[in-house]
Parts: structure tokens; C-alpha cells; sequence
């Protein structure tokens, strides 16, 4: 009886060893495969009746270059008075790991226009290249 129980606890032990290692193993590799894109403005206070400039920087700040890179800004139905004018879309062939990018729309803001903060909406789609050559698109 003796015998079955150090047994058992030693293969419970040995199986939780076994699964730590695995853990370990799966999580140092997971940021590896992860690239990520940050989103900064600059300019980002506007005049009423008037185009503005506003500079958008995309910083790769994950681990792998990310491939063709197709920014949209875009402004919301529920956003009256403001409108994109020029270069509300860019594409990137390539923004290497560790490097920014960036993006100049101008904005229309009509005159009439009340005071305050308004939203627009940025889109990122863009694809990195995997181990072994193949590919995967994913979306921020």
C-alpha cells in the first residue's frame, strides 16, 4: 500500500513537471509570432472653417516586419461638420520591426461646427510574414 501511494504521488509529480516544461515552453515562444502596431497623433487640435494636417505615426513594435500595410481613416456617420479631404488611405509595402511610419491626413471642419471632441476611426490591415515562408493577415 506503501509502495502504491509513493507511486502515485511520484507520477503525479513527474506529470506536473511534464506540463510546467510545456507551459514554459509555449509562452516564451508566443511573442515571437506577434507583431504589433501602435497608433500615435500629432496635430490633433483643429480650426473650424479651415483644412487642418494631422500627423498619425505607426510604430512597429513587435518582433517581425509587418507586410503590406493599408491604413483607413474614416469618419463616423455620427460625426457631423468634419470630413476627410485628402489621404484618408496609405499603404506600406514594409514596416520593419522597430520602425515608424507616417500617415498626413487633412481634415475639413466646417465653420459651424461646435466646439469639442470628436471621434474618427483609423483601420490597420496587414500582413506578416510566418515562419517557413507562409503567410497570415491579421487586423488591428
Amino acid at each position: 500500500m506503501v509502495k502504491k501511494v509513493k507511486r502515485e504521488r511520484s507520477l503525479f509529480f513527474i506529470l506536473i513537471v511534464i506540463c510546467a516544461a510545456m507551459w514554459i515552453k509555449s509562452t516564451a515562444n508566443a511573442a515571437d509570432y506577434v507583431p504589433a502596431l501602435r497608433f500615435s497623433a500629432d496635430d490633433v487640435y483643429v480650426a473650424a472653417g479651415q483644412e487642418n494636417e494631422i500627423k498619425i505615426t505607426l510604430t512597429n513594435v513587435g518582433t517581425w516586419n509587418i507586410y503590406e500595410t493599408k491604413i483607413s481613416l474614416s469618419v463616423p456617420a455620427t460625426t457631423p461638420g468634419i470630413s476627410i479631404v485628402e489621404n484618408s488611405h496609405k499603404v506600406y509595402s514594409i514596416i520593419e520591426d522597430g520602425k515608424s511610419k507616417d500617415f498626413y491626413p487633412v481634415l475639413y471642419v466646417d465653420e459651424n461646427t461646435p466646439l469639442g471632441a470628436y471621434s474618427l476611426t483609423l483601420t490597420a490591415v496587414y500582413m506578416k510574414k510566418v515562419q517557413y515562408g507562409t503567410s497570415m493577415l491579421d487586423s488591428t
